[in-house]
């Protein structure tokens, strides 16, 4: 309610003598009295009646009042001390001396959220690229720190992180074959020659440019063209591993009785410098004891594919 101030001062008026003029009230005194009071109380809001629509501005309410049973639709400038109960619906904008609120705040459209200090504890429920986020342990790339061991954002076991933690490599989860040779075309020079990390990616581009491995269903009866074509989540940019990434996969993963490896010899995409074979065959690494050796082409070895992350 707005500030009402009486226009005449009737106890004023009381305090003079009769006979004045001034003590008898007018009607136009009497008419304004009435006026302002109906202006202020048109301004009055009844806190426990029904809805209030518009821009309502009322005084200080302190204490132990409460506000219950009211829908109220308009604009609060202002501090609220207290507990709210019930649902919000728009913008809250202000700060909270406490992360508790027993509302629901709806917003028609979320806004991003800056500068936030330090985010720790964040529960994250729901999907990410289709896959349970609960269940399979998904990390979020833009938040996630990996170390080896771990579910990958693909689903695969990380077996190398960079110094950032955010980035690495991951294994799949399973071969993609128990016995396919290298290539198609056995006696060909690739020049796959790449052994270190990210090396594998290189490799099985180069091999995939061979004219032989392009048509429709030969493609993948080579190593490098099962891994190239092989999906996990969503996820399609898996690769035959370098030297080095397939003797990781062994050190951190198998080693450890991670990944499902078999105690088998393994496809690497590195093609063999040795002169005078390197036409026709390329290196391997033991998931025995972990160490590399070369194999023909044609030889019927075991593949587990990889991507960058």
């Amino acid at each position: 309610m707005s500030d009402y101030t009486k226009a005449t001062d009737f106890a004023a008026k009381d305090a003079l003598l009769t006979g004045v003029a001034a003590k008898i009230v007018s009607g136009t005194e009497i008419d304004d009295e009435f006026n302002l009071i109906s202006s202020a109380v048109a301004t009055k809001v009844e806190i426990n009646a029904g809805t209030h629509t518009g821009t309502t501005t009322m005084a200080v309410i302190t204490g132990a009042s409460s506000i219950t049973s009211t829908a109220f639709v308009g604009n609060v400038t202002g501090n609220v001390t207290g507990n709210v109960t019930g649902d919000v619906t728009g913008d809250v904008t202000g700060n909270s001396d406490t992360a508790t609120t027993a509302a629901t705040v709806t917003t028609a459209a979320q806004p991003a959220i800056t500068s936030v200090g330090t985010l720790t504890s964040l529960a994250v429920s729901g999907t990410v690229d289709g896959r349970d986020v609960a269940a399979d342990g998904v990390k979020l790339d833009a938040m996630a720190s990996f170390a080896v061991g771990d579910t990958g954002p693909a689903g695969g076991l990380v077996f190398y992180v960079d110094h950032t933690g955010m980035h690495g490599i991951e294994a799949a989860p399973v071969d993609q074959s128990a016995g396919l040779k290298w290539n198609n075309t056995f006696n060909s020079l690739t020049w796959a020659r790449g052994s270190g990390i990210g090396a594998g990616l290189i490799n099985t581009l180069i091999i995939l440019s061979e004219p032989t491995e392009s048509p429709a269903g030969e493609r993948s009866e080579g190593a490098s063209g099962i891994c190239a074509d092989y999906v996990l989540n969503n996820f399609a940019d898996f690769h035959l591993p370098s030297l080095y990434e397939l003797t990781l996969m062994y050190t951190t993963l198998h080693a450890n009785n991670l990944g499902g490896f078999t105690s088998a010899n393994y496809w690497s995409s590195t093609e063999n410098t040795f002169v005078g074979n390197e036409t026709s065959s390329a290196k391997v690494v033991s998931f025995s004891d972990g160490s590399p050796t070369v194999y023909s082409k044609g030889s019927p070895l075991r593949v587990r594919a990889c991507r960058h992350f």
